[in-house]
């Protein structure tokens, strides 16, 4: 069953604190922006993802971004766009923020559209 990334009409939003302190830059925690991005999955019609991977390391920016990838039973993979708020951490994601980047039996790359 091929899950349907396009939510149009799906109004998800989630923002939260995912920020650690590490001296004087704030990083955000891995373990929490993956459990923000497994909550948003678990709120939109469709399989749920087997496994969410955000990078680790990531320094907090105001406007800034980084991505997470979602892997499905079936193989399918999506990306989810996290956006940071401020320095201190607080990111928001939406459901628009997940696209689709490896379709089922696709050998990597793009999905065609």
């Amino acid at each position: 069953m091929r899950r349907m990334i396009n939510r149009a009409g799906v109004v998800v939003a989630l923002g939260v604190s995912v920020g650690a302190a590490t001296g004087c830059q704030t990083t955000i925690d891995q373990g929490k922006a993956e459990n923000l991005v497994k909550k948003l999955d678990a709120q939109v019609p469709g399989p749920r993802a087997q496994k969410v991977t955000c990078p680790s390391g990531v320094k907090a920016k105001a406007g800034g971004t980084f991505t997470c990838t979602l892997t499905y039973a079936n193989g399918e993979e999506a990306q989810a766009s996290v956006h940071m708020t401020d320095s201190s951490g607080h990111v928001t994601l939406n459901a628009s923020d997940v696209h689709q980047t490896k379709a089922p039996g696709a050998a990597g790359g793009k999905a065609a559209p």
